[in-house]
């Protein structure tokens, strides 16, 4: 499961770089750590390395970003219930905000429109697909 989850990490890495001027890896990210908690510092670091050497960036500032928006993520876990679409999608779309103008050096805001709108689509559909596998939402046992 950590190579397929490291191929998509690798797959959107190089969709940022060459075709798409948003932040693929941070959406990517997101997800992973919704679904799989245990490993996404993990993926982060490697997720940021990998961003840095194929956009000739800083060598670790991706990682910083990255690892801090998991970190901030991880700490208030309880209030990202899964249940909770619109508190998910406002924190998402600021760390894509604060990427875009760390990175990118300003904000094309027709980009950043269609990333909410991807990015509100995308998070309902995980949401309807892994349903049984989001934490927080298993049944008790009795």
């Amino acid at each position: 499961m950590s190579v397929l989850l490291f191929l998509f990490i690798t797959a959107a890495v190089i969709a940022e770089t060459s075709l798409f001027p948003f932040s693929l890896t941070l959406i990517t990210l997101f997800l992973i750590t919704l679904l799989f908690e245990n490993d996404s510092s993990l993926f982060a670091c490697l997720a940021g390395i990998l961003l840095d050497l194929f956009s000739s960036r800083l060598l670790g500032m991706s990682s910083l970003f990255f690892l801090l928006f998991i970190l901030i993520l991880k700490r208030y876990h309880l209030k990202f219930y899964p249940g909770r679409l619109l508190f998910q999608l406002s924190y998402l779309l600021a760390g894509i905000f604060f990427s875009q103008l760390l990175f990118y050096r300003g904000i094309d805001w027709n980009v950043f429109i269609g990333m909410g709108i991807f990015t509100g689509l995308l998070l309902f559909i995980i949401k309807r697909v892994f349903a049984d596998t989001l934490p927080g939402k298993r049944k008790l046992a009795v």
